[in-house]
């Protein structure tokens, strides 16, 4: 299905970024041994109806942006107003905070500092450029914590997977950068492409990934052990090359065309990592 056919309220949703947040949250559940249905579905809600008010309240504030980057999108191209897209964020958030308020105080306060984060990120973060890529790459890679989070646990699997989100998500958010330099450097937004140009932006990046891809090799030396590491080691490092692969590409062609391709599947990437580590994780607890 073309994306411009989906409803445009569904596109506002971003439905594979707020899918991965909920499935994020699973994985994190999963790594640390919770199988707990209704705790699993309901952080599932959370993940997905937070990222989707996210994402929402976040093209509200780039309107002017992406009358230039992205005209085509719901708000810009008029399909939908601000006043209900505001309304719309609205309803996501407060859903989200309820089904977290189910979960218990701690995962609550943390659903409640995230949708406040998602809106200093929209109204003020974004335009400091590094900054406002950390605090993206924050709130993908927090799902995963919040599958510890709910349920009390911790464990090396997912402090792994958490850290290597953060670096592999700003990476990410740093080429996004090259892709709507034309826009941002218009609205003021300083990203690394707009202030420092598109090669140094790329070169950030793929450091950035590379971090990313060394983290990815902690958890053998952190415990894990026996099936889960036989399994572990080879995926992992199919999906790690595939990773240096991206990042040797942006660096070769940091031109925005370019660059949004490897945007796109650095995406596709992150999800198969989460794949990785949950099925690292059934391994090393059920199996």
């Amino acid at each position: 299905m073309a994306r411009h056919s989906l409803n445009p309220y569904v596109r506002l949703l971003r439905p594979l970024n707020s899918i991965m947040s909920g499935f994020g949250v699973i994985v994190g559940s999963v790594i640390v041994g919770a199988f707990y249905p209704a705790r699993l579905l309901l952080g599932f809600i959370v993940g997905f109806l937070i990222s989707g008010y996210a994402m929402v309240i976040n093209d509200i504030a780039d309107i002017s942006v992406d009358k230039i980057n992205a005209p085509q999108k719901p708000i810009p191209s008029g399909l939908v107003t601000v006043r209900l897209a505001a309304g719309y964020a609205a309803a996501l958030a407060v859903l989200g905070n309820i089904a977290a308020a189910f979960l218990g105080i701690v995962p609550e306060i943390t659903s409640l500092a995230f949708t406040a984060l998602s809106y200093a990120y929209s109204f003020h973060l974004k335009r400091l450029g590094l900054a406002g890529n950390f605090a993206v790459a924050l709130s993908m890679a927090i799902p995963i914590l919040y599958g510890g989070i709910i349920n009390g646990l911790y464990t090396p699997l997912m402090l792994s997977l958490f850290f290597a989100a953060i670096f592999a998500g700003t990476g990410r958010e740093v080429i996004k950068g090259i892709v709507d330099v034309k826009g941002d450097s218009a609205a003021g937004i300083r990203t690394v492409a707009a202030v420092r140009g598109a090669a140094r932006a790329a070169k950030l990046a793929a450091a950035l990934i590379v971090v990313a891809v060394i983290i990815s090799y902690v958890p053998p030396f952190l415990g894990l052990a026996g099936r889960a590491l036989y399994f572990y080691l080879p995926s992992i490092t199919f999906v790690d090359l595939l990773f240096i692969y991206s990042a040797i590409k942006v660096i070769n062609d940091p031109s925005p065309t370019n660059s949004r391709r490897i945007k796109d599947r650095l995406l596709v990437l992150m999800l198969l990592v989460l794949l990785v580590y949950m099925i690292t994780g059934v391994i090393e607890n059920v199996v």
